[in-house]
């Protein structure tokens, strides 16, 4: 007979911060349509997030699936995100992740900065409409859990 709780993970908080890699980093869009899951269809858009010197990121755990920008003629290639905040560990005021508590309405990446780095899921990565590949990290980042 096996414990009920046999199934579930654990991780280990000290494993789930990394050297904040240079690189593209990405945003989730929600776009209309059925929510299925945690997370709304949508799509992902590059942005600038704020990552220097001495900045880490705090792997949150989860993958998502989409397309990098927007897709209306359906040609663009799905692939994985996952999802990191941006932690200063030499913050002033004691809050080491970067952002303010999110407010009601708050759409995109208001509140808590959360980012999505693109990675490699069973050899696939996702395209844009014009077919080019979503940029990876400039070095490996050891995510661990679940997919």
């Amino acid at each position: 007979m096996s414990s009920v709780q046999s199934f579930l993970k654990q991780r280990v908080p000290s494993a789930t911060f990394f050297q904040a890699p240079a690189g593209t980093y990405y945003q989730l869009l929600a776009a209309s349509g059925n929510l299925v899951g945690n997370y709304p269809p949508g799509y992902m858009v590059a942005v600038d997030a704020p990552v220097v010197a001495g900045r880490l990121i705090r792997d949150m755990g989860k993958t998502v699936k989409a397309k990098v920008g927007a897709d209306p003629n359906g040609t663009a290639r799905a692939g994985f995100f996952r999802a990191v905040q941006v932690v200063d560990p030499s913050a002033a005021s004691g809050d080491l992740v970067l952002g303010v508590p999110a407010a009601a309405g708050d759409v995109g990446n208001k509140g808590y900065q959360t980012y999505y780095l693109a990675t490699v899921v069973d050899g696939s990565v996702a395209t844009n409409a014009a077919g080019t590949p979503a940029v990876l990290p400039a070095s490996y980042v050891p995510f661990g859990g679940s997919m």
